[in-house]
């Protein structure tokens, strides 16, 4: 009894050095007890469980949450992070099980609700994200995470009007408290203003997609300042013609206090849809002797399903023998530019964004994995093939495109994907005139909207 007392007493120090974020400090402690009991304890297993998968030791982290299952087969946290954990590996029937269980041990616990809901996000099911996400909110109206889950269900039906308000609860998120900007005036709501200041938020795709609402908002104030990620600065500014900058403090060094602000993912709930235009400064397009095409294979990080967005440069071998001149536009480590050179496809003289940004426009046809390079190309005007796993971020509306229009997968398409290509190469093509045929693939002329499915 006294070694049981001992035992849970240490364990909760872990779990508060966890909370603290002495990550470390917690393993440490978790692996000496591990070491020293003869016995399974179900909060030792659960936390140091938890903590492992939270730090990418997915291995190690599912056999001790399967143990702690199966020690306090009623515990409802540790049925959650299983489900958590198996998810991140992609084993998503088994994820959905977990969340099931745990939803069954505590069916009002909001933050079961939201996991079950995140169970189908990404995978063609937005009814199932909608239906938990409803209920999850319906259990506690003020739990951010269920608010965001049902706003991804509602993206993924094409439901824009009813997301963006669920979707603002993003911001009530832990992980997003680091990004909120330390703003004095007031959050913009969409009504006339002196002075707008616009700001970045999530990755340099993100930036560029929402920034498909910027001439509307700007329509309501009498002045804009945009601070984005640094690398998007100087083409934001030949853009827009407005100041730049590449962080807050930069902003409010020039500018002082705006009269409002607003995150750039917050726009489209003020501004209704886009003009579904380019937006972005493509520059002067000179014919070339033969169609370039652009092609970038590999997209997302470890944490984004870079797996599932990426595939060999090998697979589009049916269409590089097509009469055209091939570019790689793909940026990451050496090792891309060799990949690029295996297959008789030219590399840039960099990988920076400029440097690509530069080869994009000048392209009569971009053929690209989900990466920003679907936003670029979208918002120059530049004709863009977008290559889509089979379970695809809700910007892509697969559920909403039908036949040929459908999404599909690289490697089952390539052969109708040359034709389409082909196709495009002819003197008749409609690429030139930014409509690209319909395609295997989700055709991206007016890709960079949010709400089109940029």
């Amino acid at each position: 009894m006294q070694l049981n007392q001992e035992v849970r007493e240490i364990v909760e120090g872990a779990f508060r050095l966890h909370q603290a974020g002495k990550r470390q400090e917690a393993v440490d402690v978790y692996d000496r007890l591990l070491a020293r009991i003869d016995h399974d304890d179900a909060n030792l297993l659960y936390g140091y469980g938890t903590l492992l998968a939270e730090q990418g030791y997915y291995g190690i982290a599912l056999q001790l949450l399967h143990k702690a299952v199966m020690v306090a087969p009623n515990a409802c946290p540790a049925w959650s992070n299983l489900g958590m954990a198996l998810r991140n590996v992609e084993r998503y029937s088994e994820a959905e099980a977990a969340w099931a269980k745990a939803a069954e041990l505590e069916p009002d616990n909001p933050l079961t609700l939201t996991n079950m809901a995140g169970a189908f996000v990404n995978r063609n099911m937005a009814d199932k994200i909608v239906e938990w996400g409803r209920k999850a909110v319906a259990a506690d109206p003020e739990y951010a995470d269920g608010h965001v889950h049902l706003a991804l269900g509602l993206l993924e039906q094409g439901k824009f009007d009813e997301a963006w308000p669920h979707y603002e609860y993003r911001w009530k998120l832990k992980n997003r408290q680091q990004d909120v900007r330390p703003y004095k005036a007031p959050r913009w709501d969409g009504n006339r203003v002196g002075t707008l200041a616009v700001h970045g938020e999530q990755g340099l795709g993100d930036e560029i997609m929402f920034m498909a609402y910027f001439a509307e908002a700007a329509k309501k104030a009498d002045r804009v300042l945009i601070e984005c990620a640094p690398r998007l600065v100087e083409l934001f500014k030949r853009s827009f013609g407005v100041p730049c900058y590449g962080t807050h403090d930069e902003l409010i060094s020039a500018h002082g206090e705006p009269s409002a602000w607003v995150p750039m993912g917050s726009l489209p709930r003020y501004t209704g849809s886009p003009a579904g235009r380019p937006y972005l400064s493509r520059g002067y397009h000179e014919a070339h002797p033969r169609p370039l095409i652009g092609l970038s294979w590999r997209g997302g990080t470890e944490k984004t399903n870079q797996t599932l967005r990426s595939i060999p440069l090998a697979k589009f071998a049916p269409i590089l023998c097509a009469d055209a001149d091939f570019i790689s536009l793909q940026y990451g480590p050496d090792d891309v530019d060799y990949e690029a050179e295996q297959c008789d496809v030219s590399t840039l003289p960099d990988r920076k964004f400029e440097t690509i940004t530069e080869a994009l426009s000048r392209c009569d046809l971009v053929i690209t994995v989900c990466q920003t390079n679907v936003h670029l190309a979208g918002a120059m005007g530049v004709p863009c093939y977008v290559l889509t796993p089979q379970k695809s971020a809700w910007r892509y509306c697969r559920d909403r495109c039908s036949g040929d229009e459908r999404s599909t997968d690289l490697g089952r398409s390539r052969r109708r994907l040359s034709l389409h290509v082909h196709d495009a190469l002819v003197p008749s093509s409609p690429y030139s005139s930014n409509q690209p045929q319909r395609a295997a693939v989700r055709p991206s002329g007016r890709s960079a909207s949010a709400a089109s499915g940029g």
